[in-house]
């Protein structure tokens, strides 16, 4: 539980400064308002393009850690490309990496919070997910809000991708053995329920009646 609150916490240290800081710092280095909201455009849809396949890619890959220190990495890197290169392609190259990679995380936590606590206690585990997510955001933008004000907005960047050192090693206090794989993935009874299907997949149960024959209320359609 520890590894999850603390995870949830530096998250949103890792996530926060890039977005709201990027339009200013890059207006320090004469970008116009065209291409900063093209940088930040660039970004959003990058994001939204990516949710479901990383949707998708949460529920195939068994080592979630694994799949969020990459995520991690990947921002931190895109961070540190925003930082040392403010120019117009490593900028939106970078935009598209970290848009990219932050869809990941969502999901991967809520995999990890229920393969971990169950179905049960789910919706508690993910208030608490919040509760240090929000108290992670705070401390991010009033110390962001100081190392912009006192250093330079460009440190934000620095700041953005050193905190990507603890979020990777606090994954460490979560177990692999501690996340049920298929409860992880939705189902019922842990390596002893069937089998989940894909998030890509929707299912018919069974097959579709005649239009003479009553409707079959075991008739179900599920997307997962």
């Amino acid at each position: 539980m520890l590894g999850l609150d603390w995870l949830n916490f530096l998250l949103a240290d890792v996530q926060t400064g890039v977005g709201p800081f990027l339009a200013i710092y890059l207006a320090g280095y004469k970008w116009d308002e065209e291409r900063v909201g093209l940088a930040l455009m660039v970004g959003g849809i990058a994001g939204i393009l990516t949710q479901t396949p990383a949707g998708g890619l949460v529920d195939a890959v068994r080592s979630k850690r694994g799949l969020v220190s990459a995520a991690v990495v990947s921002l931190a890197a895109g961070a540190l490309l925003i930082a040392l290169f403010p120019r117009f392609w490593p900028v939106m190259g970078a935009q598209v990496l970290i848009g990219g990679t932050s869809s990941v995380f969502l999901p991967a936590i809520c995999a990890m919070s229920l393969g971990i606590v169950g179905r049960a206690a789910f919706d508690t585990r993910q208030g608490r997910n919040q509760t240090f997510n929000s108290a992670g955001n705070v401390i991010a933008a009033v110390s962001m809000g100081l190392l912009g004000y006192f250093i330079s907005n460009r440190s934000i960047f620095f700041f953005v991708a050193a905190f990507a050192v603890p979020t990777i090693l606090v994954l460490l206090l979560i177990k692999p053995t501690d996340i049920d794989y298929e409860v992880a993935r939705g189902a019922t009874d842990g390596e002893k329920g069937g089998k989940p299907q894909s998030v890509w997949v929707a299912g018919r149960e069974t097959s579709i009646p005649s239009a003479s024959a009553p409707p079959n209320p075991d008739t179900t359609f599920r997307l997962y």
